[in-house]
């Protein structure tokens, strides 16, 4: 089974193409990334797995549902962090937890807390107080607790420093090798 299935997509803003004629499967299982420069279409493409945007032309499928019509209980079983995603400032990390896991019944609460250990974050930190690295990986732990299907990543290394970079690429490695 395909977990995504993107056919004959394109998408425009205004005169400005940002994808076109995009087909593309990802088998269940896999582990998948869209290279290419600033601006060559790929959050617009990861936007339009999530059905954050429609496409113009083409057929987009995620977990064998259109994802503009996906019903919450499909897309509960997608995690997303995005470049641009934050908390609060003031919020602490044990509310962030808190909130997140009201939204999802497949929360794993333990996991959440291995990986803070892991990490070494403190629950009583506001997520403002954390460095650029620490917020991914309060994230990418908001994200992995919810035991998604699917896990959707769009520049989740960007503006982390080399050896900050790494260490989150080998846990992202690592964490493929683990499903």
């Amino acid at each position: 089974m395909n977990i995504i299935e993107m056919s004959g997509v394109s998408r425009a803003f205004g005169l400005t193409v940002a994808v076109s004629n995009l087909s593309l499967t990802v088998p269940k299982g896999s582990v998948f990334g869209l290279l290419g420069e600033n601006g060559s279409g790929k959050t617009t493409s990861i936007k339009l797995m999530m059905g954050a945007l429609i496409p113009h032309e083409g057929t987009v499928r995620v977990l064998g549902v259109d994802p503009v019509d996906m019903a919450p209980d499909v897309r509960s079983r997608i995690a997303y962090v995005a470049d641009e995603m934050s908390l609060p400032k003031w919020m602490r990390l044990s509310e962030g937890l808190k909130l997140h896991a009201a939204y999802f019944e497949q929360w794993d609460e333990n996991y959440a807390l291995s990986r803070m250990r892991k990490y070494e974050l403190d629950l009583k930190q506001s997520f403002g107080a954390l460095s650029k690295g620490q917020q991914r990986r309060f994230l990418l732990t908001l994200a992995l607790a919810q035991k998604p299907e699917l896990l959707i990543l769009d520049e989740p290394a960007s503006g982390l420093d080399v050896a900050v970079r790494r260490e989150f690429l080998d846990t992202l490695m690592e964490l493929a090798n683990e499903r």
